[in-house]
């Protein structure tokens, strides 16, 4: 779900539950949560901190993953001369 805020998604679904249990008896206090449970979820998103300042990602580069061989700068003789 591309471009489709999950908050917003709940509230529109909750808001259809609503609306479509109008005519049935004995679900006042469902409706009652409902309407108050709707109305904390758009106040939700704001009590927590901003992720994108918090959370640092560790940067490796795919060169520093690997183990590099040591080269010396003079080349060993064979070892049978």
């Amino acid at each position: 779900m591309h471009g489709f805020d999950r908050a917003a998604l709940l509230q529109v679904v909750m808001q259809l539950e609503i609306e479509n249990n109008n005519g049935k008896s004995g679900l006042g206090d469902q409706d009652c949560f409902a309407k108050d449970y709707t109305k904390a979820i758009s106040y939700f998103s704001f009590l927590q901190p901003p992720t994108e300042f918090t959370i640092q990602t560790n940067y490796i580069a795919d060169d520093e993953r690997h183990f590099r061989a040591f080269y010396p700068a003079v080349p060993t003789p064979p070892p049978n001369c």
